[in-house]
């Protein structure tokens, strides 16, 4: 194992590697990177079963609004990011994606950034969206997303 990102590339060449503790890691490249800052690099993991899952009750909770609206940021980045990804876009306009996506950064994410005390995840106003379209779109998304990063 390297103990230096420079003989990282060296000592890895074109393998493939899996990640054992995320975590430990992320707080290595903080270190190495940033030894005098609170932290710089963030990890965003999305473990899309877990989600799917959680998108199927009546009730979502704010962690998993808060984890499909990431998503649905990354799909939108990527869809963004080549002309050959450009199809995508028509995904992004699906009404409940938008719905629930508008609805995190309305009930949720700005009333929270702007009053971090107050915010009271109890509180929330009632979410008017189509649960089941959603999931259906949802699933869609993440089948079309995997089949493109796979080609």
């Amino acid at each position: 194992m390297s103990t230096s990102l420079k003989n990282l590339p060296a000592e890895m060449g074109h393998r493939s590697i899996s990640i054992e503790n995320r975590e430990k890691m992320i707080s290595w490249l903080n270190r190495e990177f940033a030894p005098d800052q609170k932290e710089i690099a963030e990890d965003n993991f999305y473990d899309l079963n877990i989600l799917l899952k959680e998108l199927e009750p009546d009730v979502y909770s704010v962690e998993t609004i808060e984890n499909f609206t990431n998503f649905i940021n990354l799909f939108r980045d990527y869809a963004r990011q080549s002309k050959k990804n450009n199809f995508l876009l028509e995904y992004e306009n699906n009404g409940s994606i938008n719905e629930l996506w508008t609805y995190f950064y309305k009930a949720i994410f700005w009333p929270r950034f702007k009053n971090k005390e107050k915010f009271d995840p109890g509180q929330l106003p009632l979410l008017k969206v189509n649960k089941q379209i959603l999931l259906e779109k949802f699933k869609e998304i993440v089948s079309v997303f995997d089949e493109q990063i796979a080609s």
